[in-house]
Parts: structure tokens; C-alpha cells; sequence
């Protein structure tokens, strides 16, 4: 009877174990496919100009943008973020 159980629970652990492994590996592959389409995509800093444009922000794995220059952050598709760089805070000062 002792070996029916511990039989069962192991299987009950596998099962559990694969599902598991089955949840990790479909979220990598989910997250992979974010970085590769925010690495696809470019933003730009309104503050920095590089050339004719302006100057595309460096992307972060955390789904956030960061001009190297300024140090403005953005998060596209967050319109209720607010950044907190030098040239932001005195923006909103000035208004």
C-alpha cells in the first residue's frame, strides 16, 4: 500500500514537473518574441537630435527605452508614465 502511494506521487510530481517545463518554455518563447519586436521597433528621444533626427533611444529587456545622452526614458504604449530625466523636470516646472 506504502509503495501505491509514493508510486502515485510520484507520478503526480512528474505530471506536475513537465507542466511546469511546459509554462517555462512557452514563456520564454513569448519573451523572446517581445525583445525581438521591441528590438524591431525605434524610439526616439524628443529632447536629443543625432543628424536630421531625432535620436533613437536605446531599448531595455524590461520593455523600456533610455536615450544614452539625456538619460529620457519612455514606455510605449504607456501614455500614464512620466519620466523623471533633467529635461522632463524642467518641462514640468516651466508649465
Amino acid at each position: 500500500m506504502a509503495e501505491d502511494f509514493s508510486q502515485q506521487e510520484a507520478e503526480k510530481f512528474l505530471k506536475t514537473r513537465i507542466r511546469l517545463q511546459k509554462a517555462a518554455a512557452k514563456a520564454r518563447t513569448l519573451k523572446a518574441k517581445e525583445r525581438k519586436a521591441q528590438n524591431d521597433q525605434i524610439v526616439r528621444c524628443p529632447y536629443c537630435i543625432l543628424g536630421n533626427e531625432f535620436r533613437p533611444m536605446l531599448p531595455r529587456p524590461q520593455g523600456w527605452f533610455i536615450c544614452r545622452k539625456c538619460g529620457h526614458t519612455a514606455i510605449p504604449g504607456k501614455p500614464e508614465f512620466k519620466c523623471f530625466c533633467q529635461k522632463c523636470g524642467n518641462l514640468n516646472r516651466a508649465a
